[in-house]
């Protein structure tokens, strides 16, 4: 995470730091100018979704597809829906640099921010309450609201 950092959040918890919000925002417009047109939908699709307390329930990536999907439940809404993304590059699940791993597993989803690999993929990284950050480069990506729970079988045909 570039500008949610969990070194943020302990401190906004405090009172300590100031929310990103605006320069992350200004960030992203000067980087809609560098995304490719063909992945403006997906960074569009991503800036307008509301992540923030879901509980990761299921992930799976087909390196053979290049996918990944990520089932979520929103704990306010009550909504299930899965993050569906194609033409996958990488995908990295780092702990929190103190703690490392959680026994206490991933937690609530906190924040997220896109950003543009050096290739011209986008790349999406979340930050968990527990610190652990999840990052996908990828080139296409889907919302897939009321999902069933097996996330595998939605992206037949995706992007």
């Amino acid at each position: 995470m570039r500008h949610f950092t969990m070194a943020w959040w302990y401190g906004v918890q405090k009172g300590l730091t100031a929310h990103p919000h605006d320069d992350y925002f200004a960030y992203v417009t000067a980087l809609r100018t560098r995304v490719p047109p063909e992945r403006l939908p997906a960074l569009d699709a991503l800036l307008g979704l509301a992540l923030h307390d879901s509980t990761l329930r299921h992930l799976r990536l087909e390196p053979a597809a290049a996918t990944l999907h990520i089932l979520l439940d929103n704990r306010y809404t009550g909504a299930r829906f899965t993050l569906a993304y194609t033409g996958v590059e990488q995908f990295t699940s780092e702990p929190d640099p103190v703690g490392g791993f959680s026994s206490q597993g991933y937690g609530d989803l906190g924040y997220d921010e896109v950003d543009l690999s050096p290739t011209g993929a986008l790349v999406h990284r979340v930050l968990f309450a527990s610190g652990i950050e999840l990052e996908v480069v990828f080139k296409g990506f889907e919302f897939l609201p009321d999902n069933p729970a097996e996330p595998g079988a939605a992206a037949a045909g995706g992007a």
